[in-house]
């Protein structure tokens, strides 16, 4: 077993990653998480030294992992939605969360339920180039089962479980519109395929998230708690292809193709909330558990500042008139310069957010 010491390890990440701003974005393999609204063209802007790296057109926004709002390559679409298809029961228990038990346990063939969700979303997407989440909802909940539309006491009515209509939006290959941050969904452009799952999205994930330990893939695909979760498929096999490694004193498994080629990581940089960076052990990544929980929130988290390739504080934004305020909580003294840098990175957030018509403001917290 290899014994790594973390300066190098965080070198190696930051490399992959892409985080020196010359990069092709490679982490689109595992696909960038947008949500809030734009966070995926802050990750390529980073990634690209690019602030318009994001309106590339074969660049394409959907419900895929967790049912999130990721963004993805056009092209990754059918590998990603064989990945995520379930092929039993239980891989559909885990989609659906407090509603998987008593789904599984109602007496339908739930696999043939999200075939039916799937359908009916293709077959009754309106005329309009366009359609909003709840006209999709309200078009394919009557015809459901019972059990796959229970009361909703938020909306007054039944409706189709929300992860059970997140996933068949992406197998029925609806694309989320990029300019609106509300979930509107356009028709497919192309045509939808089914390819066999071949553990190439595991593959990436294990590439970009180590050092890891066996449950942090699943950790990545499941949204919340969850008791009793199976490996996914065909993760035994990806988990023993990478190598062990010790690292401060605690074992793990890492892809070491590269690793000693890094430079020394990026001074510093402005990550987004969700970012693949953050991917992972997250003991690892922060070994702190009380900074931990101000970095992986349960609802809105914030985006990171990275120094180092180490997570050394968090940033939110507000937009007010033409000015994006940046406020940054560090979570201990920065070196000489870091501001500096900071202003640099908040020039291209502004040049994502408001293409040169937002002007940035830096705001240090305690």
């Amino acid at each position: 077993m290899r014994t790594l010491d973390r300066p190098a390890v965080l070198a190696h990440r930051a490399w992959r990653h892409g985080l020196h701003g010359d990069d092709n974005a490679g982490v689109l393999r595992i696909g960038l998480q947008d949500a809030p609204s734009g966070s995926a063209e802050h990750g390529l802007a980073v990634r690209t030294d690019d602030p318009r790296a994001g309106d590339d057109p074969e660049l394409v926004r959907v419900l895929s992992v967790r049912g999130a709002p990721h963004v993805h390559r056009r092209a990754d679409l059918p590998r990603v939605r064989s990945e995520l298809r379930p092929r039993a029961p239980e891989d559909l228990r885990i989609w659906l969360g407090g509603h998987g038990p008593a789904f599984l346990a109602a007496g339908v063939d739930p696999l043939a339920v999200l075939d039916q969700a799937v359908s009916l979303l293709r077959e009754r997407f309106p005329a309009a180039p366009q359609a909003r989440k709840g006209e999709l909802s309200g078009a394919i909940s009557p015809d459901l089962p019972a059990p796959a539309r229970p009361w909703c006491a938020g909306c007054g009515t039944e409706h189709v479980i929300e992860n059970l209509f997140r996933l068949a939006t992406l197998l029925a290959g609806l694309e989320l519109d990029r300019s609106d941050r509300h979930l509107v969904f356009r028709p497919p452009r192309k045509p939808v395929t089914d390819p066999l799952p071949d553990g190439s999205l595991l593959r990436a994930f294990a590439g970009y998230a180590g050092p890891i330990r066996e449950g942090d893939a699943s950790a990545w695909l499941v949204s919340g708690a969850l008791g009793g979760v199976p490996k996914p498929r065909g993760w035994t096999e990806i988990f023993a292809e990478l190598a062990p490694v010790q690292l401060g004193g605690a074992e793990y498994r890492m892809d070491l193709s590269g690793f000693g080629d890094a430079p020394p990581p990026p001074p510093l940089v402005l990550l987004p909330p969700r970012d693949p960076y953050l991917l992972g052990h997250r003991a690892f990544l922060v070994p702190d558990r009380e900074i931990a929980k101000r970095v992986w929130r349960p609802q809105v988290s914030p985006g990171v500042l990275v120094v180092d390739g180490e997570v050394a504080g968090t940033w939110r934004q507000r937009i007010s008139g033409r000015s994006l305020y940046l406020h940054l909580t560090p979570f201990g003294r920065l070196r000489k310069g870091s501001r500096a840098a900071v202003g640099d990175q908040a020039e291209l957030l502004a040049a994502v957010r408001g293409a040169g018509a937002l002007h940035p403001a830096v705001v240090w917290e305690a």
